[in-house]
């Protein structure tokens, strides 16, 4: 008796191929003189070798959270959580995907197009292992900081930048199943953001670790687990801000 296996399909050899084919993304200079890996070179960095092996990308949204707060300066900020599926499809109707988390915070209508733009970006240069100039630890150990001042900054005010997502209820387009202890210790995910978003930032050698310490200080905080869970939020999204170019003093 003779049983027949059925072929891969081609989405295998094509993944394979442009993984082997892509060039390194390098990180490049912004307006503020930090170097960063954005979208838009993930978008030029794939598309010609999907073009060339005949692969094309359709994106699923798996999950959505989103949350809105007014602000102490009477705007209102708006954060997005998705969990996003990207699907690569050959030309023989095979298929493989990749997932990832992406947040963003806008205040205005842009939080759930970043948040998208971010999962795409983590997806594409992970799914194919983009090498760059430097590869940072995420999982380096957080810095400490001198005692401050006691001037806590922007960090003691309540903006509502900080909202925590209850993984318990369901997730809901107008923030319900939500919940925030604003003024709870930061999270354990919270830090390592804060730490991969610096590093990202300050990229020579242990810079990354000296920006946090100053910017720690300001905030009253001798290391990053002295933070509440708002004070930490707030941070992300300067963090985030300055990393997209943005012109945010500290």
């Amino acid at each position: 008796m003779t049983t027949e296996t059925k072929p891969p399909g081609k989405i295998y050899q094509a993944m394979a191929t442009i993984l082997n084919e892509i060039e390194p993304v390098k990180k490049r200079l912004n307006s503020q003189k930090h170097r960063v890996r954005g979208v838009d070179d993930a978008y030029n960095s794939i598309h010609p070798l999907l073009a060339k092996h005949k692969v094309f990308i359709t994106c699923m949204i798996l999950d959505k959270e989103h949350a809105s707060e007014d602000t102490t300066k009477g705007g209102r900020l708006h954060f997005t959580r998705i969990h996003m599926r990207l699907n690569f499809h050959a030309e023989d109707g095979s298929t493989v995907f990749s997932e990832a988390y992406g947040e963003a915070f806008d205040s205005g209508d842009k939080a759930a197009g970043k948040a998208m733009s971010n999962a795409y970006k983590y997806i594409v240069f992970q799914t194919f292992c983009v090498p760059t100039e430097e590869l940072a630890d995420s999982d380096s150990d957080e810095p400490a900081a001198p005692a401050a001042s006691g001037n806590q900054g922007e960090g003691a005010s309540a903006t509502g930048r900080g909202m925590s997502m209850d993984a318990s209820k369901p997730a809901k387009a107008n923030g319900e199943g939500m919940s925030a202890d604003l003024n709870g210790p930061c999270a354990d995910w919270q830090r390592k953001d804060l730490i991969e978003t610096a590093q990202k930032i300050w990229v020579e050698g242990a810079e990354w670790k000296e920006k946090l310490k100053e910017i720690l200080a300001k905030r009253g905080a001798a290391k990053l687990a002295d933070l509440t869970f708002e004070q930490a939020a707030q941070l992300n999204h300067k963090l985030l801000e300055k990393l997209s170019a943005v012109n945010t003093p500290f």
